[in-house]
């Protein structure tokens, strides 16, 4: 399925979730689809720390969740309707987080689309009032976007995995939920953003654009206390909410924090974007990878630390995740 810049097609989406119970049980049952995942984890982390929340574990087979301790499992697959129904019914919120980022677009469109599409249908059919959906930024495309919020942003698509998510993300505003857009997310378990950083810039050579570039990111448990606190507010949520710190940080702070706590990258100099997609080009590198650095991806986030009640936090390294990245970058 090919998307243009502005149209995502959204017709078979069924539309109009029930209206949320003035009353909801107590406590607040939630589902939770892609619990295993990396934010996932980190969402059903923050979930289990609330003592007035029951959480439920939607899983295609037997789960090895370490903090599912006090929660339910419940067997069961997007590809499977039925499962699916059973699994919404004893909700009062689902939030999916499961997703596809690989390269197989049929792949992305099954999970990402089609998956999503099957929990709008049964959280309407189980008459389910809050959906949120883990969406992210790459539906806006390449930047450079300086502190916009989401409505100013049209989607802009530029793979077939944010093409997916883009209809997905675009299904679930209509439908009436809630779509939570981080940009660049780090922390333990992180496998693309901050290790690719370091791959691509070790390959660089250099700064790019002098690191002037201003980026939202977040640390993965702040982003988990975003989609929890969104999920569980009483207060009437819906809408797309950009998640990352309060203020952004510039590639060169970023790269002056890896070189502190994970790696020394040993850079020199500064190329311009154009220099850096034509260099990194030859090592694999598509221009899309290059701009997500070299470009402004500034987005306002205030909406989303306020809906969701969750505490703002700094952009820093925690011993516990730069022990990991230098780990995983060894292959330990």
């Amino acid at each position: 399925m090919n998307l243009s810049s502005s149209q995502i097609a959204v017709e078979e989406a069924p539309q109009n979730l029930p209206a949320a119970s003035a009353e909801p049980t107590n406590p607040l049952r939630v589902l939770v689809i892609g619990a295993t995942g990396f934010i996932g984890s980190r969402i059903l982390r923050a979930l289990k720390a609330r003592t007035d929340t029951l959480v439920s574990i939607l899983a295609r087979g037997p789960a090895t969740i370490p903090s599912a301790s006090g929660m339910i499992i419940l067997s069961g697959d997007l590809k499977e309707p039925a499962s699916l129904l059973a699994a919404v019914r004893n909700a009062d919120v689902v939030i999916n987080a499961a997703s596809y980022v690989g390269s197989d677009p049929a792949l992305a469109w099954q999970t990402n689309f089609d998956g999503t599409l099957a929990v709008i249908r049964a959280c309407k059919a189980m008459g389910i009032g809050r959906l949120v959906q883990v969406s992210t930024t790459a539906v806006y495309g390449t930047g450079p976007h300086q502190e916009a919020y989401p409505w100013e942003l049209p989607y802009h698509p530029e793979s077939a995995v944010s093409e997916s998510r883009a209809a997905a993300d675009q299904a679930v505003l209509a439908a009436g939920g809630v779509t939570v857009r981080p940009n660049l997310v780090y922390g333990v378990g992180d496998r693309w953003f901050i290790p690719g950083t370091i791959r691509m810039l070790k390959s660089l050579g250099t700064m790019i654009e002098d690191g002037d570039q201003q980026l939202s990111i977040i640390d993965v448990n702040h982003l988990g206390s975003i989609v929890a606190g969104l999920a569980t507010t009483t207060s009437p949520v819906s809408g797309a909410f950009h998640a990352a710190h309060p203020e952004p940080v510039t590639l060169s702070r970023l790269i002056s924090s890896i070189d502190q706590h994970i790696v020394p990258l040993a850079i020199e100099g500064s190329s311009s974007v154009t220099d850096a997609v034509g260099q990194l080009r030859q090592e694999g590198y598509r221009p899309h990878q290059v701009h997500m650095l070299g470009k402004h991806h500034h987005y306002n986030t205030s909406a989303a630390w306020t809906a969701s009640g969750a505490e703002p936090g700094p952009f820093l390294f925690t011993e516990e995740a730069s022990c990991w990245y230098r780990g995983y970058l060894l292959g330990r």
